[in-house]
Parts: structure tokens; sequence; C-alpha cells
């Protein structure tokens, strides 16, 4: 179980504003700069006293706002002892330029400071997006069977490019925007996670995390 930041800042912006240049080099900024960590802090503060307080014990995972990163929320991830974060493969593609290769969102990377480390998880967009705007449509069954043959897509491809062994640090993140989508299911999704469940709990070749 994960959480969030308190009020669902843009944390990157709230640290810095000069943020957005990294993927933005030509955005015109205001002249001036709004640069407030403390507030970002206590955001991520205020989002684990919250879990807390409702499940007495601290989350290991952050799902930063909208999946925005940057090195300084990372650092203050990792101050609050935060195991673990996650962001979109965009970010991924984005930091590895010509180094980036489709099968590298699989692959969860570590970053380190001087105070610790936190794994970072790279979002599938293609299987998030077709629970979160695709599947509505399908029949439960047929869209539950659809989204594991993609995942045996995705083992065949991880075992062809990395090899058999690469298996046993690979993982697919599945998140969902931010919208609601079980309202547009038939019986708010039911049927078709009742589905999709039991098709992985009966494989041998997945494992939920």
């Amino acid at each position: 179980i994960s959480c969030t930041p308190m009020h669902h800042p843009i944390m990157p912006l709230l640290c810095d504003m000069r943020a957005a240049l990294e993927s933005m080099p030509y955005l015109k900024l205001p002249e001036q700069i709004f640069k407030f960590p403390q507030d970002a802090s206590l955001q991520l503060e205020k989002g684990i006293d919250y879990f807390k307080s409702i499940f007495k014990d601290s989350p290991n995972g952050i799902w930063p706002s909208e999946g925005s990163l940057s090195n300084v929320v990372l650092d203050l991830m990792i101050e609050k002892n935060i195991k673990w974060t996650a962001s979109d493969e965009r970010l991924l593609s984005e930091s590895l330029g010509d180094n980036f290769i489709p099968t590298e969102k699989f692959f969860p990377r570590k970053y380190s400071n001087k105070n610790g480390s936190i794994a970072v998880f790279f979002r599938d967009h293609f299987l998030s997006d077709r629970i979160g705007f695709v599947y509505s449509q399908w029949n439960p069954q047929d869209a539950a069977n659809d989204f594991c043959q993609h995942l045996r897509n995705i083992r065949n491809e991880i075992i062809r490019v990395h090899g058999e062994e690469a298996l046993n640090h690979a993982a697919v993140s599945v998140i969902l925007d931010g919208e609601n989508c079980w309202e547009f299911y038939k019986e708010n999704g039911v049927p078709f996670l009742r589905a999709l469940y039991s098709n992985l709990s009966q494989s041998n070749e997945f494992t939920t995390v």
C-alpha cells in the first residue's frame, strides 16, 4: 500500500520551479522563481502521518502526484525513510535518452545519496491504459485474457533481450491514471477484477507483488 503527498502538489516544482527546465529547457519561467522545499517536505510528512493514522504503520511507498520526480524529491523521500516510489516510463526514457530500450522500464532503478537509497519503478503505459480506458467496453474474461497475453509477450521479450535470469528482478508496474475508471465497467469492475486475479493466481508465469 502506498500513499501520496497530502495535497497532491507537483513536488519538483514546489522544491524549485526551475526543475521544469530539465524536461522543457526552452520554457519561459516567471522572473520571480518559486522555491519552497520546506513545504514539499511538509506535504510528504502530512501524507505519511495521515497514512499512519489509518493503518497504524508507516508506508514503504509513495506515489508522487502525477508521477512527478526530481533528484531533490527523491532526496526528501529517502529522508522520510520511504523505500520505493514510481513514475511513468517516459521519465526513464527521457532520462536515458539514446541509451533507452523499451524493456528498460521493467527494471526498477536504485537512486542513492549519502543518507540511503530508494527504488524507482516505472509505469507500463500500455497495460495501465488498457485497464483505465479500454477494457471497460470488453467482456470481463476476454479483457483479463488479453491482459495476461500482453504480460506473456512482455515476459518473452525480457527473456529475448536480457535472458531468462532477468525475470528474477523484472517488474511490470500497472498504475492507473487519476480518473476513476471503474464507474464505466460492469458492476464497478468486479467481474473483470475477479477474472484477472483468477488468471494471475492460477498462472505459474507471473507473481503479483
